[in-house]
């Protein structure tokens, strides 16, 4: 039936992770479905105002970091991290 499950988790709402990973996890042991999570850090080109007060390399440092800190989650939150795809987006 499922054949990819993408979870949204919230980098900075962590306690309600849990269970949606778990459910997750599940569902994708019973399917055999893969996993995709999914998580989004603010754009900061949005605003002409608040952009002109970062450095041109801020925005690749901004989510590069992200990357590594969601990769953190997922690691700590699945049972199986290594069978989990990170996606991150710009945005709100």
């Amino acid at each position: 039936m499922y054949k990819k499950i993408l979870v949204p988790l919230d980098m900075e709402e962590r306690s309600l992770n849990a269970r949606t990973t778990a459910v997750a996890e599940d569902l994708s042991e019973h399917y055999g479905a893969s996993i995709t999570a999914l998580s989004a850090i603010p754009k900061l080109g949005d605003n002409p105002l608040v952009a002109s007060y970062f450095s041109a390399g801020a925005a690749k440092k901004a989510y590069d970091e992200a990357c590594k800190d969601f990769r953190k989650l997922i690691d700590t939150q699945f049972a199986k991290p290594e069978n989990v795809d990170c996606v991150i987006v710009e945005g709100s």
